[in-house]
């Protein structure tokens, strides 16, 4: 470096290409001071963190980015366990259920023997019932024959408890004789007693059983001339059929029409109706 006086009009030739001519010394120091600012600012901007610009935004958004893969990736490796955990819940409770499942088919197993003792018992039950009900039905005709010349006698006063068999024929043969004009003999009757135990307030029935049939009919053709009177007569009929006469009856009033009964028959509208009493409905014949 070469410094020369100032406001020289002439330079000085050399041939070292790393000589630096200054004009001035005022230029020199002007340059060297201007030097000095700079390496200070430089300093200044090394050695303050706020001041310095730090990494590019690059480097930060790549940061970031690696930040979102790591919680992205904890959260994927938490949900994985727990999956993880419900599998392992899950092929317990499958294999809890094959167990189970298994001790079943055990037990359908030896069930098997069991169904088919049951399958043969309900056949015999079947059976049985059938049975049964013939005979059931074998002992109502048998009875409903048996009270066949039977007549129940309703209204006839019954003042006594104490009242004997020939007192009760003789009320009897009173009643046919004055209101049915059916003159009776003690030998067109076999037996006649009263049914139940005595009440003062009401007369208890008495049922009578007729030596021929003829006249057990010719009695009942004549009922008709009760009417308007206290007096009534009636057959006697086992209990089933009792209870068949009293459904077709109120079926018949439920129709507001006329009717007949014949035995467990009703007759309507030129039609044939029975009570089933398995279904417990009344069923027209066909």
């Amino acid at each position: 470096m070469q410094v020369g006086e100032p406001y020289v009009v002439f330079s000085k030739r050399s041939g070292n290409y790393f000589l630096v001519q200054l004009p001035s010394p005022h230029c020199c120091m002007v340059i060297i001071a201007e030097c000095v600012h700079v390496i200070r600012a430089l300093l200044i901007l090394a050695g303050d963190v706020e001041t310095n610009p730090g990494p590019s935004n690059i480097s930060e958004n790549l940061l970031a980015e690696l930040r979102k893969l790591s919680t992205g990736q904890t959260q994927l490796i938490a949900e994985v366990q727990g999956l993880k955990s419900q599998l392992g819940n899950t092929d317990k409770t499958i294999g809890e259920l094959n167990k189970r499942l298994s001790d079943l088919e055990s037990h359908y197993q030896s069930l098997v023997p069991l169904r088919k003792e049951i399958e043969v018992l309900r056949v015999n039950t079947e059976q049985t019932s059938c049975r049964i009900f013939a005979l059931e039905a074998r002992i109502d005709d048998a009875e409903n024959r048996s009270r066949r010349n039977n007549l129940i006698f309703y209204g006839i006063p019954d003042p006594s408890a104490s009242e004997t068999f020939s007192e009760s024929e003789r009320l009897v043969m009173n009643l046919c004789r004055d209101n049915l004009q059916v003159h009776l003999e003690p030998r067109d009757i076999e037996r006649a007693h009263r049914l139940g135990r005595h009440s003062p307030e009401r007369s208890r029935p008495i049922i009578v059983k007729i030596a021929l049939h003829k006249t057990k009919t010719a009695i009942l053709s004549n009922g008709r001339k009760l009417k308007g009177t206290s007096y009534g007569i009636g057959e006697d009929f086992s209990r089933s059929v009792q209870n068949a006469r009293k459904q077709l009856i109120a079926f018949a009033r439920s129709n507001n029409k006329p009717f007949s009964m014949h035995f467990k028959t009703l007759h309507m509208n030129q039609k044939r109706y029975i009570f089933d009493a398995e279904s417990n409905t009344v069923k027209e014949l066909s």
